[in-house]
Parts: structure tokens; sequence; C-alpha cells
């Protein structure tokens, strides 16, 4: 069976890029190739108390994480995490796709380059991740700062 593999939503809203080369592929990857439309990460908020002796007040951060599907108001995941754990998944998640472009690269050598539009693509979101993750960092770090002030 043949399948096209068409861009996601987001790629294909995106106005700034160079048209996706249409492919065509054969097999299960093809017939079970999903897109994810889309990905909101909500804060949550509670107010804990400290289990020592003080017990004071503390502003507790929580994440609402959903994965939308292809099917419009479904989610594929959602869940609700602590804040720490939601930079560990970006983390992770960054850290597993950096081991993916390294095994591309090394497989690449081989003879059968990758597809020049897509890969620009994910070159253009890494870059944007990189840009998201530092205006993250220097939240955090403002965080940090004003907590050591009071």
């Amino acid at each position: 069976m043949t399948e096209p593999v068409a861009p996601s939503a987001e790629q294909s809203k995106a106005e700034d890029q160079a048209p996706i080369t249409p492919v065509e592929m054969y097999g299960p990857v093809a017939e079970n190739l999903g897109i994810v439309p889309s990905t909101l990460m909500s804060l949550l908020l509670a107010i804990g108390r400290t289990t020592n002796e003080d017990a004071s007040s503390v502003l507790l951060p929580f994440v609402q994480l959903r994965i939308e599907s292809e099917v419009e108001g479904e989610p594929q995941f959602e869940t609700t995490v602590t804040l720490d754990n939601a930079a560990f998944v970006v983390a992770d998640l960054a850290g597993d796709l950096r081991s993916i472009c390294e095994q591309m690269r090394k497989i690449s050598t081989s003879g059968i380059p990758p597809e020049a539009s897509r890969l620009a693509l994910a070159h253009r979101f890494a870059l944007q991740a990189r840009d998201e993750i530092q205006k993250c960092l220097e939240e955090l770090e403002a965080l940090t700062s004003s907590q050591a002030e009071s």
C-alpha cells in the first residue's frame, strides 16, 4: 500500500518555508503514520504547606500536558505533571531528538540523502525550540533570583 507522507497542520501553516516535497512510502510505517497537529502545556497552581517545623505555605506549579490527535478535540495524550517533570519531559524529548539526528547523520553517509525539505523544517523547529528553551531559562533564573531576595 502506498501512502503519502503529508506535512502536519503546523508545517502547512508556515509561510516562510519552502514547500514540502511529496514522498510516497510503503508498508506499516506509512499505514500507521500519525501527525501531531499541536501540543499544549497549561499552568495550574495550588498552595501547599511544607512538612518541616515552620509549615510555611508554598506555591506549587503543575503543568497540564496535552498532545492533540488528528481527530479534533480528542487528545492523543493528556496528563498533569509537576513543573520540574514537565521540564524533564522537554529535556528528555530533546535528548532523544538529538540522538535521532545523530543516527540520521551517520546513516545518511551511506549514499541515500535525507529528504531536504523535511530536514530544513526539522532544523527550523530545532532553532525555535532552542530559542524557547533560552527564554524559559531566563524566566526560571528570574524566579530563582526573586526567591533568593525573599
